[in-house]
């Protein structure tokens, strides 16, 4: 059998964009524990679902340019940077635009807008409530199972580090001989 998963994405303006995304080949199966997707296909899928989504949502969000506040002067597009967003799905990386100032802003660079967070509040969301309730210990067993893009870079002082920077006792390093 086969399936392909198709995602159709409608416009705001009626058009519908059809994205493949991906095709699921299976033989006959004997055994009813085998039915259906595996852990890693339907990660892979739903990593591409959700690249698909937020990018189409983020495109939507950036093309609309609103005007100066101050002399209503439109502003244009100066260039473009990479920036990821990180979500319990699956980091996606964005085409972000950067726009001109308009003439009428002072040299400190006017009113700032609040920097934007890259994450979305699901992920931040688990990982707070990681953090609040399980013991160091245990968010690490935890984390070393999640999906790699949940976690961050570790600290210089690598796993098993205590707040003073050495480690915890009897902690060991993975690899450590020593008890």
């Amino acid at each position: 059998m086969e399936f392909e998963l198709v995602l159709k994405i409608g416009g705001e303006d009626g058009t519908l964009t059809e994205v493949s995304l991906g095709e699921v080949c299976r033989g006959k199966v004997d055994d009813v524990a085998l039915l259906g997707l595996g852990l890693s296909e339907s990660k892979q899928l739903l990593t591409r679902l959700q690249h698909e989504i937020v990018t189409t949502q983020f495109d939507s969000i950036a093309h609309e340019r609103r005007p100066c506040a101050c002399c209503d002067v439109m502003p244009s597009i100066k260039d473009y940077q990479r920036m990821r967003f990180r979500s319990l799905f699956g980091d996606v990386e964005l085409r972000v635009p950067r726009y001109t100032k308009c003439g009428c802003t002072d040299a400190a660079g006017g009113q700032r807008k609040p920097q934007r967070r890259w994450v979305s509040a699901e992920l931040e969301c688990v990982q707070s409530e990681l953090a609040a309730s399980l013991s160091y210990e245990h968010t690490a067993q935890v984390l070393r199972r999640a999906p790699a893009h949940w976690t961050r870079p570790q600290c210089k002082h690598g796993e098993g580090a205590n707040a003073s920077g050495g480690r915890a006792p009897g902690s060991r390093v993975d690899g450590d001989q020593r008890a």
